[in-house]
């Protein structure tokens, strides 16, 4: 007991001398003025508008939509997502595996990815002609794709202490995921013909569901840096003579180097498991969607049509999922964890495929293949819950942690081929509240076995059998510059 004691005082004092450190951080004026100070308050006002304008074209005016209004077919309008989810990860992916390697001011670049990206979100709500509006989608894939990196990058930047692993997986899952959750809600068709008065009632009851949850992300993702809200204070005590000076050297100092050899590139993802992690999960995501639709409308005589072997496949499916949930989260060995999920990753892509070729007529073949996919799928549904859990929870303190987390993998099973179907729209709006509940109810389910089966051998604590644990996953440690703040 005396020992917990002093155990538990330490810890406080080792956390409050963190929180006062990084306050002082907070509060250490910036010796000159950036376009980053003037820049931040027209991109969070302008993300703001667009948000709630893209709202009230598609809840407060059903009937005109997107698809009507400017007057595109369906096809056309997958076509335009299916360009914008390539181009952003196309330019994404080769960014993100470089951004710890580049060495020089990126302010100005930051500023005007994000202002430029805002301006195309803007203009993209009230455009009405197809042509522009596809245009316009591209380019805004392309800036989403530089955005992403450049805002780890000025994390670590400004941050340097504080730059671990799990801070980088975690604003990079979330800002992401979140960001684009309201994608696949448009490209499953708000056309006039699917919104009839048999599933009014219950389709808006859903959308105010996403609503509120695209709402906590647009938040999330303004104010996840404590610095951006310290730099509105300090808009008001801008001297525009130091600010045209701090122009001149931006300007001048526009420079980037990329020295990507293969063994840093390996030595910075070794540092960075969880966060190349993302990476894979995030790029592979996209890249099993544009094969989707390639099966969708090249070959719709394929076995990815085929509905009859789905609901069965589910169901053994599932049951993997909790047998899988309950293994991980009581074993002892996790060394090997990031190849076991990269391993059921790719065998659950490939079976994916042998499934879309093998045609309706040989039925029970479809079928073993359809149940092999899904119990590997949902194997690594299972698999990414108690990695991110434990690793990134292992205090279990913040509840609104756990909830954003749980909207993440809601939001990664939202946009997985694997559990919905763009000609099934009905079905599709009684899915998202019963997995948002699926993966809220097995974290808690994950911590709950963690934490009984460590006492069980005498621990208080499951963090000493974790391999990774000289990363310093501890919450209190890691988000002393975060969520702390905004709580």
């Amino acid at each position: 007991m005396l020992k917990s004691y002093h155990s538990l005082n330490y810890d406080l004092q080792f956390n409050r001398r963190e929180s006062d450190s990084s306050l002082k951080i907070l509060q250490e004026p910036f010796n000159q003025y950036s376009l980053l100070d003037i820049s931040i308050l027209p991109s969070i006002l302008l993300n703001f508008l667009t948000f709630f304008c893209f709202q009230y074209m598609i809840y407060f005016n059903p009937a005109l939509g997107l698809l009507e209004g400017l007057g595109m077919t369906e096809t056309q309008l997958n076509w335009v997502w299916i360009a914008y989810y390539a181009t952003m990860t196309i330019t994404c992916f080769p960014l993100t595996i470089g951004v710890l390697f580049i060495s020089r001011n990126i302010k100005l670049h930051l500023v005007c990815v994000n202002l430029l990206s805002t301006g195309l979100l803007l203009v993209q709500v009230f455009s009405t002609n197809v042509n522009y509006f596809g245009v316009i989608v591209c380019m805004l894939g392309l800036l989403q794709g530089l955005q992403i990196p450049l805002n780890l990058l000025y994390l670590t930047k400004i941050y340097p202490k504080h730059a671990l692993e799990i801070r980088l997986a975690f604003i990079f899952g979330i800002s992401i995921l979140l960001s684009l959750g309201f994608v696949p809600l448009i490209t499953m068709g708000l056309s006039r013909r699917e919104y009839d008065n048999h599933y009014l009632k219950g389709y808006r009851i859903n959308y105010l569901i996403l609503f509120f949850i695209q709402l906590l992300a647009l938040l999330f993702n303004q104010f996840q840096l404590p610095q951006n809200v310290y730099q509105l204070k300090k808009l008001t005590h801008i001297n525009l003579k130091k600010l045209t000076q701090q122009l001149k050297s931006d300007f001048i100092s526009l420079n980037f180097n990329f020295p990507l050899s293969l063994r840093q590139i390996f030595s910075e993802f070794v540092k960075f498991p969880t966060y190349a992690l993302f990476v894979l999960v995030f790029c592979s995501e996209w890249l099993i969607k544009l094969t989707f639709y390639w099966h969708w409308y090249f070959m719709p005589q394929s076995g990815i049509m085929g509905y009859t072997t789905t609901g069965p496949s589910i169901g053994v499916g599932f049951v993997f999922f909790i047998i899988s949930l309950i293994a991980t989260a009581i074993g002892r060995k996790w060394n090997a964890r990031l190849t076991v999920i990269l391993l059921t990753f790719i065998a659950s892509f490939v079976f994916f495929h042998l499934v879309a070729f093998i045609p309706q007529s040989s039925s029970k073949i479809h079928l073993g293949l359809n149940i092999i996919q899904f119990s590997l799928n949902w194997t690594l549904k299972a698999l990414l819950i108690n990695f991110i859990t434990i690793n990134s929870l292992g205090n279990h303190q913040t509840i609104m942690n756990l909830s954003l987390l749980s909207i993440s993998f809601y939001l990664v099973n939202m946009l997985s081929l694997f559990d919905w179907f763009p000609a099934n729209y009905t079905r599709i709006n009684t899915y998202y509240p019963a997995y948002l509940m699926i993966f809220i109810i097995s974290m808690f389910l994950v911590l709950g076995l963690r934490l009984l089966f460590g006492r069980r051998n005498g621990q208080t604590s499951t963090r000493e059998q974790d391999p990774f644990s000289s990363y310093k996953y501890k919450w209190d440690q890691i988000d002393t510059l975060g969520f702390r703040y905004l709580i």
